[in-house]
C-alpha cells in the first residue's frame, strides 16, 4: 500500500475527484424508479429520492493516472458499480440487473 507521506499527497485529489464526479452524475443521472427506491431504503440509504445513477462503459471512468494507480492496487478493477455518495457509476452491462 501506499506510505503515510504518498497518502497525504492522495487523498485531496481523491477527495476532489469524488466531489466533482459526485456533481456530473447529479447533474444528469438517471433517478432511481420506486422499486430501486424501495432496495435503496432497504440498505439504509436514508434519501434515495436523492440518488442517480450514471451508466458507463468502464469502472471507474475518467480517472487521473495517479487515482487509476492507487484503484489497482486495491482491486478496485473490473468492479460493476462505484458509488459517490448519492452519484452512483454503473457498468452497462449490468444495467436493469436488479441484483
Amino acid at each position: 500500500m501506499l506510505g503515510s507521506a504518498a497518502s497525504y499527497m492522495v487523498t485531496p485529489a481523491i477527495a476532489l475527484w469524488v466531489w466533482r464526479q459526485e456533481r456530473s452524475i447529479l447533474t444528469s443521472g438517471l433517478p432511481l424508479d420506486a422499486l430501486q427506491q424501495e432496495d435503496a431504503r432497504r440498505v439504509g440509504v436514508q434519501f434515495p429520492e436523492r440518488v442517480r445513477l450514471r451508466i458507463v462503459d468502464n469502472i471507474p471512468p475518467r480517472l487521473h493516472p495517479m487515482l487509476r494507480t492507487l484503484c489497482r492496487r486495491c482491486g478496485l478493477a473490473n468492479t460493476v458499480g462505484m458509488c459517490l455518495r448519492y452519484g452512483i457509476y454503473l457498468d452497462a452491462e449490468y444495467w436493469g440487473d436488479r441484483s
